[in-house]
Formats: C-alpha cells, sequence, structure tokens
C-alpha cells in the first residue's frame, strides 16, 4: 500500500515538474498566470 502511494506521488510530482517547465518556456517570465489558468482548466495535474 505505502509503495503504491509513493509511487503515485512520484508520478504526480514528475507530472508537475514537466507541465511546469514546459510552461515556464512557453510564457517565458510571465509563469505563474499561465500556469494558474492551466490549472483551472484542469490541465495542470
Amino acid at each position: 500500500m505505502a509503495k503504491s502511494e509513493t509511487s503515485a506521488l512520484k508520478t504526480k510530482i514528475l507530472k508537475q515538474t514537466i507541465t511546469s517547465s514546459l510552461l515556464s518556456a512557453e510564457s517565458g517570465s510571465i509563469g505563474l498566470p499561465h500556469t494558474t489558468r492551466i490549472s483551472r482548466n484542469g490541465l495542470h495535474a
């Protein structure tokens, strides 16, 4: 149980990191508002 929870958490963090990196690269210095908008749209894991 604990092992699968840890694995799921790592996957979630990895997705967030990748998404954040892509958004930062796309939007440059205005990463925060862009990320917030994506979060409301449900694309930001």
